[in-house]
């Protein structure tokens, strides 16, 4: 149904270009895998083990499909569904929407129906840009174009955050996820906090983590990229496709604000990003002529993502479920 599915990414003459199939042309295959025969002690590790791996297998961006299905069966009646897809089809927004959907087609008959009217895309891309749903005219990018000039003159190319070893050369893409959780009662007391001081959540959550960045690397001048779902149209809502755009929000510490004053930094920082989320951050890193380094991003290296909410489970009708991690 949807556009984003049905494209593949080409370069020609050193120009990238898309290419959408027409619906129906495009088949998603189903990898099944049955671990019955495994012995039931070592099959939770032997299930991790592969669905780790599946969802490590790069994606060519030139073939189709750029979304792989991988379904496991542990138990008789237990399975693990595996859904990967690279980003550039697929941010955050729009896998709530693709589980959304798949349970809407479950709920129906046989998840059959002859209507050609409900498998056609609900949303035609157009222009070239997947990802940027607005055009911007030339007042608006030079309007966009001052703010972010104005906003990030004179920022710290690399944050000093101290490290136990040196950053490599070329920037590699190996990493760690570490888990842990914010006991309810502090959270909740944030949301007072937040609440009395006018601000949101994410801004009290960005002020927080500007501190510790801040002692961390003893600097007062921290820019922190910070994702943006970039879906101001209704139309966008319900869209399957990589619309985020990306916004360096830059706060000074300078003269040792109180917490409050903090806070005041950082709603008018967040609040002005906001203003300004429809240029895509490729095109103002290429029109503020940040030097490139391949040893590390442009403009900031730390990000900090706030989501509102976990993602939904998939709902179909006699069957329990629930989300399982994967690293």
């Amino acid at each position: 149904k949807h556009d984003a599915l049905r494209s593949s990414f080409h370069e020609y003459d050193g120009v990238p270009f898309k290419t959408i199939t027409p619906p129906g042309k495009t088949a998603i295959s189903l990898a099944y895998d049955d671990l019955l025969d495994i012995a039931a002690s070592e099959r939770e590790a032997e299930c991790h083990r592969r669905l780790t791996r599946a969802a490590r297998v790069t994606f060519d961006l030139a073939q189709l499909p750029l979304l792989r299905i991988t379904l496991l069966r542990i138990e008789a009646n237990e399975h693990v569904l595996l859904l990967t897809a690279h980003h550039i089809v697929c941010d955050d927004w729009s896998l709530r929407q693709l589980l959304h959907e798949i349970s809407a087609e479950y709920a129906s008959p046989l998840s059959v129906t002859s209507n050609a009217e409900e498998n056609k895309p609900s949303v035609t891309e157009t222009g070239s840009s997947p990802w940027q749903p607005v055009v911007l005219s030339d007042h608006e990018l030079q309007e966009h174009l001052s703010y972010w000039r104005e906003h990030l003159a004179g920022a710290p190319s690399l944050h000093a955050l101290p490290t136990d070893r040196l950053r490599p050369a070329v920037h590699q893409m190996n990493g760690r996820l570490h888990r842990f959780s914010i006991p309810g009662q502090v959270v909740e007391r944030a949301r007072k906090v937040a609440q009395a001081e006018r601000v949101t959540l994410f801004m009290l959550g960005l002020a927080t983590f500007n501190i510790l960045l801040s002692r961390c690397s003893q600097q007062d001048d921290i820019v922190v990229g910070t994702p943006i779902g970039n879906r101001s149209r209704p139309e966008d809502q319900t869209r399957i496709g990589l619309l985020l755009n990306t916004l360096p929000l830059r706060t000074s510490l300078a003269g040792n604000p109180t917490f409050r004053e903090l806070l005041r930094r950082v709603r008018d920082v967040t609040l002005g990003g906001y203003a300004h989320q429809n240029l895509p951050f490729e095109q103002l890193v290429s029109e503020l002529e940040v030097e490139r380094n391949p040893g590390h991003a442009p403009l900031f290296q730390v990000m900090f993502v706030l989501l509102n909410e976990s993602l939904p489970v998939l709902r179909i009708p006699g069957v329990t479920t629930r989300p399982v991690a994967v690293d």
